[in-house]
């Protein structure tokens, strides 16, 4: 009897620690908008602490206090990931909120809360998506995001959703096929120099700048590397990636995520 008990216990210890990997997994995994192990209804449906964490919408400044009146302190894009300090501040003057944040080179100041998309990281849409108005698939929306796309997602799944803005708040909605939105650090960057190049006035400028991107090594591992090369394609009509243009040097200032 005595190592029955014993033999139970061990049995029992076992299968919680197997269990507690898995969930490690699974957490780890949620963080690259990849479910592991479940199936597709659970994709994402656990939430990612990112209470700190917040992304601009506008290209913007934050100042030095709390008011229209407070002195510049840095400039900012789209995009860009800002620190939450977690202080706020009613402007009622001015009918505004401010927080406080720090940006990607260390400094500090005060935004308009409106700008920011709080407990939110940046990502970029590696397919066409459909939004929805709210976390139900019965609210489909008109408002659309395609490939190339970078966008705001939030850290807090409501029932299989999460919430997703693109600049400006132009676009916004819910989404559920988390795994077509990256965060990867290589998706953004082409990302980021795909837009760039989509910019450009000139259709010789863009090819140009297209041709940048495809003809660098470091970028052919990128989910959108393809629709990049297939839009230098689509814009040179000859079938052949460098349109004639051969090989310029590559744009390396990429935004600082």
């Amino acid at each position: 009897m005595k190592y029955t008990v014993i033999l139970a216990g061990m049995l029992a210890f076992l299968a919680s620690c197997g269990g507690s990997k898995s969930e490690e997994k699974t957490a780890s995994a949620d963080s690259n908008f990849v479910s592991v192990n479940s199936t597709p209804a659970e994709a994402g449906s656990a939430s990612e602490d990112l209470s700190n964490k917040g992304v601009l919408l506008w290209n913007s400044s934050i100042i030095s206090a709390a008011s229209k009146e407070g002195k510049w302190v840095a400039s900012y894009q789209f995009g860009n990931t800002l620190t939450l300090t977690g202080k706020k501040e009613e402007n009622t003057a001015e009918k505004r909120t401010y927080i406080e944040v720090t940006g990607p080179d260390g400094k500090s100041g005060w935004i308009n809360e409106y700008m920011v998309a709080t407990n939110a990281k940046v990502g970029v849409a590696t397919s066409d998506l459909t939004l929805y108005k709210n976390p139900d698939v019965m609210s489909v929306s008109s408002d659309k995001i395609s490939v190339g796309d970078i966008v705001a997602i939030s850290g807090e799944s409501k029932d299989g959703f999460r919430q997703i803005y693109g600049k400006e708040k132009k676009i916004k909605g819910f989404v559920n096929l988390f795994d077509n939105i990256s965060s990867e650090p290589v998706d953004l960057t082409v990302a980021v120099l795909y837009q760039q190049a989509l910019s450009k006035t000139s259709t010789d400028d863009q090819i140009k700048a297209l041709q940048a991107i495809v003809s660098n090594q470091a970028n052919a591992t990128s989910k959108i590397y393809n629709v990049v090369n297939g839009k230098l394609l689509e814009l040179t009509g000859d079938g052949e990636g460098d349109g004639g243009y051969g090989t310029p040097e590559v744009d390396t200032a990429a935004i600082d995520y």
